[in-house]
């Protein structure tokens, strides 16, 4: 085997390789995108629910109601997935409070 031929075929694994990771990298960021935008999509769709104050969207407390109304109002217009998730999780908590009374 000729020298040049090993130069070759492992410059040309390293160019195969650094493309594949490319294309991982540009595939994970766009799903990524597409997760974040499903779950402000869904911050939009319980703000508007909290805002309506539909059934099982509200809060017994009127002023920490308004608090987390807010919050999450200004956590869709940031795209903030934590600020989106702790009101969800509040909502959920409370949910799931009285079944395990019952």
């Amino acid at each position: 085997m000729d020298s040049n031929t090993l130069y070759y075929f492992f410059s040309t694994v390293a160019q195969v390789l650094a493309a594949i990771c490319a294309l991982v990298a540009v595939l994970s960021h766009f799903k990524i995108n597409e997760i974040k935008t499903f779950l402000v999509g869904d911050g939009k769709a319980v703000y508007e629910r909290m805002n309506n104050r539909e059934q099982g969207h509200q809060l017994k407390d009127i002023h920490e109601h308004l608090k987390y109304l807010a919050r999450l109002r200004d956590s869709v217009g940031r795209n903030s997935i934590s600020g989106i998730k702790e009101v969800i999780e509040l909502l959920a908590s409370l949910e799931v409070e009285p079944k395990k009374r019952g």
